[in-house]
């Protein structure tokens, strides 16, 4: 399984993604646990820039495996790990 965070290209290309505006691309955000994506999805919908705090806030501390796609192409896949800020404003 890719570490999004631990390769520059990989973690460049999410960043990308995330700003792409095609409507046909999709992102699908499951609970990693033990090396398996845990079904069903917690979230699937259009990239945005701001998803990985959108995750934390909404789902919290831990892993999550995220997949995107452009109809059935896989353009990324891999997981990450969030920590909620302690420091953040309300």
């Amino acid at each position: 399984m890719a570490h999004i965070y631990s390769n520059d290209r990989l973690l460049q290309k999410f960043i990308d993604l995330l700003s792409e505006t095609d409507p046909r691309i999709r992102v699908y955000v499951y609970r990693f646990v033990d090396g398996k994506a845990i079904k069903p999805y917690l979230y699937r919908g259009q990239p945005f820039e701001k998803l990985e705090a959108y995750i934390a806030e909404t789902f919290g501390n831990g892993a999550y495996y995220i997949m995107i796609r452009r109809g059935e192409k896989m353009l990324l896949a891999g997981d990450i790990r969030l920590l909620l800020s302690l420091n953040r404003r309300p």
